[in-house]
Parts: structure tokens; C-alpha cells; sequence
């Protein structure tokens, strides 16, 4: 039977479309109005619940009545993009994101605000086409260079570019199977992060304030790191931990996988195959410099990374690195200077008393590992499933699947 589907271009679906800004840090006569700013950076956290980094500015008032973000709406990054990392990444802004987002919120000036038309489109079914052309690389067309910079040629994508779009009912039955993936995962991301925050605070009361059990009958001793309990020691980070080169893994060259690709801001992406055994740490070395990364499984650390070999318990090098401050005085060495970062102290405690901490963290580390293979497993699926459903591959017009929150 053949799909009731039709072909249209971009504009002819879009209602509203506007630039963003990008205001002032402080208030002054003019710039009177606070919203939050969303930056196309921003994207990857948000898209996961995580608003902690969306910075808060202030406007014209003029400058954001027109820009107010709404439900429904998307948030497309316009410029910024670089070789490995392309712009056109996309967020759709739903009633949660604005309910964490107490107040005004708008996009920033290298992203545009796009609205679209309701009776023609489900835009959490566009957001979906967006991720696709983004993955396969289609969005690359419409990339132009300025200054070493990658911008989105959006009026040119407008135009040209065509969505293939079946019936509304049946586009929202299609959003409604990827964005239940993309539920799961978000909860099981929420989870983890409260795990995390568990287990860090074990460490701070254990190996920062010395207020690990038994604690009252040690005595503390003098150390290069200032009173330490007596029988622990103070090492070179180098003494104790390797921090090996990631390798390059452009983004054309990944492959649909469950093994998390990590560059210095996190899990950038997916692959079938990994470079390193897990579980195991990664560091930033460029970009995103000294952040700290986990992951429970097999990885693939990229070039703007180290990773960690060592013989000490993973979970305390772990926190202890993120309690460092890595910081390159050698401004010939762009990014993280590992020698500089392999001279830094090191807190080693005791044998017993780290054994003692691995086994408070072990139950907390395998829920947080089976959350993390469930969020490999989950996105490998959506990701097969996208190209299948978008292009009517998989029929779902005769499924009985709720789609009433997506309803605007």
C-alpha cells in the first residue's frame, strides 16, 4: 500500500523564525529584562534535563518579547561549528525544560528560535528529522565557513531542504516511540547523577574532612598536603596513574553502537567499538580541560583526551582527579600539559581504608553501570529505529500508541 506521505520544503512548514541574543552579565538603564540564554553548547546537557550551565543575562525588553522561547518551539544552533563537530544541533523546548528554567528564557545569538506550524507538523517529529540529517551528515550542504568557523545557511535550508512528512497522527505515533527512548533515558541519567552525588559525598567525608568511620582514634601528621591521618602517604600523581593518549575518531567514521565515544566534554557519541576496557576515567586535554569523566563500560576515548591506567582503586582516582586543579602554565603546550598534571599531589590512604571505601562504593558503582548499559542499549536502538520510522520503513500509522503528550 503505498504511504500517504508528502514531500515539502522547511518554509513551507515554519510559522516563525528569529535569531536569538545574547544581552549583558550586568542590568543598566536599557538592559532591564532577565531571561536565560540557551547556547548551542548547551544543547547536549539540556537535551538530557541538565540546565545548570545555561547562563542567565540581561535584555531589552524589545530585544525579548520577540525571542521568548514556548513550548514547541526549537532551538537551532546556526554557528560555531568546527571540522569534527558540524552546526545544526537541535533542542526542542518543551513545558519541563521551561519549568527547570524558572522564568524568561531565550536562545542565543549563534541559534535561531524556529516555531511551527501546529496543523501541519508534530514538531517533536522535526526535532527527530533535525537528529537524522545532523547524524548522516545530510546538514552538511547547508555548512559555510567564516573565519575558521562553521555557519548554518538557514534561509538556503529553508528552501531547499525537504521533510518527509506523513500524516499528523501518524507523525506524532513516530515521536511517541523515539521519545519514549529518549524518557528512559533521561531518567536513567537523572539516577545516575544522583548516585554520583551519593558517592562523592562519601569520599569529601572520608578523605577531605577525615571523617571516615574510626576516625576519633587516629592521630593526624604533618604532610606536604597540610595534617593528614597518621599511616597514609602523599605521591606524585605520576607515582601512582598513566594518563594515555586518546585517538582521533572523526564523526563520519563512528558506526551505531553501544560503546560511549568521549571527547573533554563528555560522551560526544557513539560507536561499535572501543579503544579501552572499562570501567575506567577519562580526562580532558583539550577543550574542555582537566574535566573528569567515568565510564562503567568499554569506551573510546578521542584525541582531545586521556584516559587513566592505575593500580589503586578506580573509584577514589576518580574523585580524588576531580578534586584536583589542573592548570597549564606552559602556554607553549596548548590544552592539558600532562607533565605538569603527573607533578601534582596525591593523597594515597591506607591499604584498609581503601578496600574499606571500594566496598562502600560497589553497590552504588554496578546500579550506576547497569543504568549506563541501559542508556547504550536504549540509544543504539532509537538510532536504528530513526532512519527505519522517518522514512515510513516502519509503518506505525495502525499501532494503538498514545500520543496525547504530545498534543501541544
Amino acid at each position: 500500500m503505498e504511504l500517504d506521505w508528502r514531500r515539502v520544503s522547511f518554509r513551507e512548514v515554519v510559522s516563525y523564525h528569529i535569531g536569538g541574543g545574547w544581552g549583558k552579565d550586568v542590568p543598566d538603564d536599557k538592559h532591564t529584562e532577565i531571561a536565560w540564554v540557551i547556547r548551542g553548547t548547551d544543547i547536549p546537557a539540556t537535551e538530557v534535563g541538565d540546565v545548570s550551565g545555561v547562563p542567565h543575562r540581561y535584555h531589552k525588553a524589545s530585544n525579548l518579547r520577540p525571542r521568548r522561547l514556548q513550548a514547541n518551539d526549537i532551538v537551532l544552533e546556526i554557528s560555531g561549528g568546527s571540522r569534527d563537530q558540524p552546526v545544526g544541533r537541535a533542542l526542542l523546548v518543551s513545558e519541563r525544560r521551561l519549568g527547570s528554567l524558572v522564568g524568561d528564557t531565550m536562545c542565543a545569538s549563534f541559534c535561531k528560535l524556529v516555531r511551527f506550524d501546529a496543523q501541519q507538523v508534530c514538531p517533536r517529529f522535526v526535532l527527530d528529522h533535525l537528529r537524522l540529517i545532523y547524524e548522516n551528515r545530510q546538514i552538511m550542504e547547508f555548512q559555510t565557513q567564516s573565519t575558521g568557523i562553521s555557519n548554518f545557511d538557514f534561509e538556503d535550508f529553508l528552501d531547499r531542504h525537504e521533510v518527509y512528512l506523513p500524516p499528523l497522527e501518524v507523525q506524532r505515533k513516530i515521536a511517541a516511540v523515539l521519545g519514549a527512548h529518549d524518557e528512559l533515558i533521561e531518567n536513567n541519567l537523572r539516577r545516575i547523577e544522583i548516585l554520583e552525588e551519593m558517592a562523592q559525598a562519601v569520599y569529601r567525608e572520608w578523605f577531605v574532612n577525615f571523617r571516615y568511620p574510626g576516625h576519633e582514634a587516629d592521630d593526624l601528621v604533618d604532610s606536604p598536603l597540610g595534617p593528614i591521618p597518621e599511616g597514609w602517604d602523599v605521591a606524585r600523581l605520576g607515582d601512582r596513574i598513566e594518563l594515555v593518549y586518546g585517538k582521533a575518531l572523526r564523526k563520519n567514521d563512528r558506526r551505531v553502537g553501544a560503546v560511549p565515544v568521549f571527547g573533554s566534554s563528555g560522551v560526544i557519541g557513539w560507536h561499535d567499538t572501543a579503544l579501552a576496557q572499562g570501567p575506567g576515567i577519562i580526562v580532558g586535554r583539550k577543550g574542555n580541560v582537566g574535566a573528569v569523566h567515568w565510564s562503567s563500560g568499554a569506551f573510546y576515548p578521542i584525541d582531545t583526551t586521556f584516559y587513566v591506567r592505575t593500580d589503586m582503586p578506580l573509584q577514589y582516582v576518580l574523585r580524588n582527579l576531580r578534586d584536583q586543579s589542573f592548570i597549564n602554565s606552559d602556554a607553549a603546550v596548548p590544552g592539558l600539559n600532562r607533565s605538569q598534571a603527573l607533578a601534582n599531589l596525591l593523597l594515597v590512604p591506607s591499604p584498609t581504608m581503601l578496600e574499606r571505601f571500594e566496598a562502600t562504593q560497589e553497590l552504588m558503582t554496578e546500579l550506576r553501570a547497569n543504568l549506563a548499559r541501559q542508556n547504550g542499549n536504549l540509544r543504539a536502538t532509537r538510532d536504528l529505529l530513526l532512519p527505519k520510522l522517518l522514512s515510513g520503513e516502519i509503518d506505525v500509522s495502525g499501532l494503538d500508541i498514545d500520543t496525547s503528550w504530545l498534543v501541544a
